[in-house]
């Protein structure tokens, strides 16, 4: 399946070069020119990357952009974002971009198409690899955490057992076609599943972090 990028962009000329670079490039593109199009739009597509106009028509990145940023963050936390802007940043807002999953940011009076499409490139090649490995572990670690589940619904004296009691008991009685991983794997991928529905349910926002620099305007 081919890459699809989402372009949050009022301009048509910003629009229009936008998606002749994305087509260049073989991925599948879809452009939207409003805040509401945009969240309808993630709600009924999955995407690989956004590019996003902060201002989309406001003289500033005011408070309505930065709401907007928040709800985009909020609802699809594991996208990317690529950042656009014609306006001028305060170190303050490029802060507040890092904070809300933004992971490139471009000045448009200052950016290069190539170094601009090359960017993407890299993003996208960086999420692919990743994606896959992280796929399969994540398969691997929903299963691991259902037959911790399972043993305690099953047994309900597994009440309060330690994790080696509990994949004990499991050895025992799990249907032997049923792949059961090594004890030491199993108890860790159980104490991560455990730790992030834990983080879920006691945090209503979930912001990202992938550990990498806003790309700033003298660095473009």
């Amino acid at each position: 399946m081919l890459p699809q990028i989402l372009i949050i962009e009022d301009e048509k000329d910003w629009k229009d070069l936008f998606q002749d670079v994305l087509h260049d490039m073989g991925v599948t593109v879809e452009s939207v020119s409003t805040t509401q199009d945009a969240l309808t739009s993630i709600k009924e597509n999955q995407y690989d990357l956004i590019i996003h106009d902060l201002c989309l028509g406001y003289d500033e990145f005011n408070g309505i952009c930065r709401k907007f940023l928040c709800d985009l963050n909020r609802m699809a936390p594991e996208i990317p974002i690529i950042a656009t802007t014609a306006k001028e940043l305060l170190p303050e807002e490029i802060f507040h971009l890092r904070d809300h999953g933004v992971i490139e940011y471009y000045n448009k009076l200052t950016m290069k198409q190539e170094q601009f499409q090359r960017r993407i490139e890299l993003v996208l090649e960086n999420l692919r690899l990743p994606r896959e490995e992280n796929k399969q572990l994540a398969l691997s670690r929903k299963k691991a955490y259902g037959q911790y589940l399972e043993a305690l619904q099953r047994e309900p004296k597994l009440k309060g057992a330690t994790d080696e009691e509990i994949y004990n008991w499991i050895v025992k009685h799990h249907d032997e076609t049923d792949e059961l991983l090594q004890f030491p794997t199993w108890r860790r991928y159980v104490s991560e599943a455990r730790a992030y529905y834990d983080t879920r349910k006691h945090n209503k926002r979930h912001y990202r972090n992938h550990g990498r620099s806003i790309v700033c305007r003298d660095q473009i």
